[in-house]
């Protein structure tokens, strides 16, 4: 297996992921429910970026 091929796998593999815990980390801890669907909705929109986006400012 080439490098290229586990980048192909992995990186799509470690977003999801980072992304899961972004999202249950705004569920579980964000006390205004409308906070938490309006992260939950970034976070899901912009794949990486929304993540990041909570993890600054959320």
């Amino acid at each position: 297996m080439a490098a290229g091929d586990v980048l192909t796998i992995a990186l799509p593999v470690l977003i999801v992921a980072l992304d899961a815990l972004a999202v249950s980390h705004a569920v579980l801890h964000k006390h205004d429910t409308r906070a938490a669907i309006g992260w939950v909705g970034v976070i899901l929109s912009l794949p990486l970026l929304g993540a990041a986006l909570y993890w600054a400012l959320g």
